[in-house]
Order: C-alpha cells, then sequence, then structure tokens
C-alpha cells in the first residue's frame, strides 16, 4: 500500500524505495510513522484529489532594462487559502539580483526566472516547476533572450509560450507584445499568467512537455519526445553529480 500511494506521486520513487526498506529493516514503529509523515507532507491523502484551485489571469509589465523586475502572484483554492506562489525575478543588473538573493536565499538568475512554491511562504529554489532535480535556472521556468525571438520563440513549450501541467491545474506563461532593445535582444514585453483547473494533471511536479529541448538557438526543427530526467547522485567525491535518473 505505501509503494503504491508513492508511486502515484514521484515518477522517480526509487529513493523513498529504499529509504522504507531502511526503516523497515529496522523494525522501528515509529521511524516509519515519520517517514510517512514526511511523504505526506503537503500531498493529498489516498484517494482524494489535489485541491482544486481558483482559476486567474493576469498579466505583468516585464522591463529587461530595469536594474530589477519582481512580481508574485498568489494561486488560491477556490475557498480563498493561498496554495501556492509564483515568484518571478529578473532585470537587467546582476549585482541587483543577487542582493536581492541574498535577502531570500534564492540564487535569482536574469533576465527573468520564475519559480513556483507551495504555500504561501518566502520564495525557494525548490520550485514546482522543474520536471526533475534541476535548478530553476535550468528549467522552462527560466527565460533567456535566445529563447524568445526567431524561431526559438515559436519553439513549442520552450520558446515565447509555455505551460506546466501539475496538482490537478495547468499554469501558462506567455510573453506577449514583445519589444526590442539594442541589437534585438528583448527589451520589454508583458508576461500574460494563467492558471486553470485540469483533472487530468496528476503529478506532484511539472510534467515533461512533449517536446524535447531545442540546441542553443538550432530551433528550426522542432523535436517531439521526452528529455530524460537529471538527478543529482553518487556518493563521497562524487556526490552531487548530475546523471540521467536511475528510472525514466
Amino acid at each position: 500500500m505505501i509503494h503504491s500511494y508513492v508511486s502515484c506521486h514521484f515518477e522517480n520513487a526509487s529513493n523513498i524505495f529504499a529509504l522504507l526498506r531502511s526503516v523497515r529493516e529496522a523494525h522501528t514503529t515509529s521511524a516509519l510513522f515519520t517517514v510517512m509523515l514526511v511523504l505526506m507532507a503537503g500531498l493529498p491523502l489516498m484517494g482524494e484529489e489535489w485541491p482544486a484551485v481558483k482559476p486567474v489571469t493576469q498579466s505583468f509589465e516585464v522591463d529587461l532594462g530595469a536594474a530589477v523586475v519582481a512580481f508574485d502572484l498568489p494561486i488560491k483554492s477556490v475557498e480563498g487559502r493561498v496554495l501556492y506562489r509564483l515568484f518571478c525575478r529578473g532585470g537587467g543588473s546582476a549585482e541587483a539580483l543577487d542582493e536581492l538573493g541574498e535577502g531570500d536565499g534564492v540564487n535569482w538568475v536574469g533576465p527573468l526566472m520564475c519559480v513556483l512554491n507551495q504555500g504561501n511562504g518566502p520564495p525557494s529554489e525548490d520550485s514546482l516547476l522543474a520536471e526533475d532535480d534541476s535548478p530553476p535556472w535550468h528549467i522552462r521556468g527560466q527565460f533567456i533572450g535566445s529563447d524568445l525571438v526567431g524561431a526559438c520563440g515559436a519553439y513549442p513549450e520552450f520558446g515565447l509560450n509555455r505551460s506546466f501541467r501539475l496538482r490537478g491545474f495547468v499554469l501558462r506563461l506567455g510573453v506577449k507584445n514583445l519589444v526590442r532593445g539594442r541589437g534585438g535582444s528583448p527589451g520589454r514585453f508583458n508576461l500574460a499568467v494563467s492558471v486553470e483547473q485540469d483533472s487530468t494533471a496528476k503529478s506532484a511536479r511539472a510534467e515533461r512537455p512533449n517536446y524535447l529541448q531545442p540546441a542553443l538557438g538550432k530551433c528550426d526543427v522542432v523535436r517531439r519526445g521526452h528529455d530524460p530526467r537529471m538527478c543529482r547522485i553518487g556518493t563521497g567525491p562524487t556526490a552531487g553529480s548530475w546523471a540521467p535518473c536511475p528510472k525514466q
């Protein structure tokens, strides 16, 4: 029963299964109870659905020439309780972003980076937009200039328009009214954010899109598929090394 519950909410549960096995071998009921509390924190109980979100649509002005760009959007339940919060930070000053990051403990990377966190607390690098163990500056919540122009701007799910399906809803981020600055790079735009209920979105984190990530600047050919999920693995000197997850 434990294994089936975990499998419903984690794409890669091998590490969790190992933890459960170690607890079982220790024959400690209290330890097992503690593990189950950790696993169930923030997750719906068996047989229940994720809390339904209240649909919302909002547009934010983004000026990449400004020293700092900062805006948040709470995602609420239909009863009005804040379930998640979208944080977006960016701008043209790396120094200002570093100072901002020192205050809230997030390594903000320009020109624009968005993270989605559970609850109504401060921002965290543990973004629900991440499809694997990648940090938020290496996921689709990170916008860079070359992604937004030409063929790369039109590339599905990695260009101007991106969608994230998870926890019973779909979050859409769309770059609108793009105005280029000096040298043709993106200068300012509106980021359209929308949240809608989606009962088919079951994963705890964002599902992988049905398109492969294009190579930098090579977006002429749209490739369908799923990129391998990347995990931090290893022990000792290799602890934290990046490699494809053991189970895809």
